[in-house]
């Protein structure tokens, strides 16, 4: 081992070469591989693991053919399989890496102090290539339980609609929404439970309208049909009460509002706050509320509808409003801090 914790492969496979006996014995009766595969740095990690990390796919192949601990586990309770997967990194032997240790008996249901499994990890948001999907075949193909919950009580099939960028950079927004609608479908082939709630009662459904499109992705809208079309219950609220039509409305997805109203969303749910999903509608986007506006709304159920026109003093009026407020309200007023509210 070199001091920064590389795997020093090259000088082993030197003096392997030149004779070294690797099964000479000291007065302990230990070995030298089984002094390497016991030995642990300051974090605890193994040299299985540093070789896992470092992409020594050689050194990891004789680690785990001879005696390493393949289901060791450090300081936070992650063995190497998990280690390799949660470090988001891909490269070009990657899958080969993983399956060594899948092959050499890496238990691919154990949890981490997080209570995730590799899965979990696997089906993050935000696929880079194609090798992100054929990881999930690979663990599936192993035994992965895709209905096992972390400690957030969340799903794999969370975790593929929580879309974040973990640091990494898309390619292509279509590619992407592409291959995690492809992990998507695995999960829900191999029996994911497409209504299962976190601890704060929230569905893939309602992730995937937040995260997926929040960020202006509407060519991602085929995750949501395809939610919809395995079954995904439309109006489904969270612990705070409320539905997916609240994340999309909130995060103005546009494609999302659409799909949900096509599938027969309640607009007039509201959460524990009173609010309706009207009411998490950003004033400047102007399309979303267009679209909501299209579809019936029962005006007694709208208790409060608040716009600080303050917060737009460096935008235009937007022409929506005019709109809303002759359709939809039948009177406004001023307060003395410029809040217009309807009662």
């Amino acid at each position: 081992m070199q001091d920064n914790y590389d795997v020093n492969d090259e000088m082993t496979k030197l003096l392997l070469k030149h004779g070294s006996n690797v099964n000479v014995r000291t007065n302990y009766d230990t070995s030298p591989l089984h002094l390497a595969t016991s030995f642990r740095h300051e974090k605890g990690l193994t040299p299985l693991d540093i070789a896992v990390i470092n992409k020594q796919e050689t050194f990891a192949d004789l680690l785990t053919s001879n005696e390493a601990d393949i289901n060791a586990r450090n300081e936070e309770e992650k063995t190497p399989l998990i280690m390799l997967i949660s470090s988001g990194e891909f490269y070009d032997n990657y899958l080969n890496i993983v399956e060594l240790l899948l092959k050499h008996g890496a238990r691919v249901n154990s949890r981490d102090i997080r209570g995730k499994t590799a899965l979990h990890y696997a089906c993050r948001g935000n696929c880079l290539s194609d090798i992100h999907v054929n990881l999930v075949k690979l663990l599936l193909k192993y035994g992965a339980r895709v209905n096992s919950k972390d400690n957030d009580r969340k799903t794999a099939l969370h975790y593929a609609c929580y879309f974040k960028l973990y640091g990494r950079t898309v390619r292509t927004k279509n590619s992407a929404a592409i291959e995690q609608k492809d992990i998507m479908n695995l999960l829900l082939k191999h029996g994911a439970r497409v209504n299962s709630r976190d601890k704060h009662g929230i569905t893939a459904l309602h992730y995937a309208c937040y995260f997926k499109l929040s960020r202006g992705r509407d060519d991602e809208s085929d995750i949501i049909k395809l939610l919809l079309k395995s079954g995904a219950r439309v109006n489904s609220q969270d612990n705070d009460g409320k539905t997916a039509l609240h994340f999309a409305c909130y995060s103005g997805c546009n494609e999302a509002v659409e799909e949900l109203l096509e599938h027969g969303s309640d607009i007039n749910i509201t959460c524990k706050d009173g609010r309706t999903a009207l009411d998490s509608l950003d004033p400047l986007k102007e399309k979303t509320v267009e679209l909501i506006n299209t579809h019936t709304l029962t005006l007694n159920v709208w208790k409060i509808l608040t716009i600080n026109y303050s917060m737009m003093s460096q935008h235009p009026f937007p022409s929506f409003l005019t709109r809303l407020l002759v359709h939809r309200i039948d009177y406004v007023y001023a307060d003395a801090s410029g809040v217009h509210q309807r009662d």
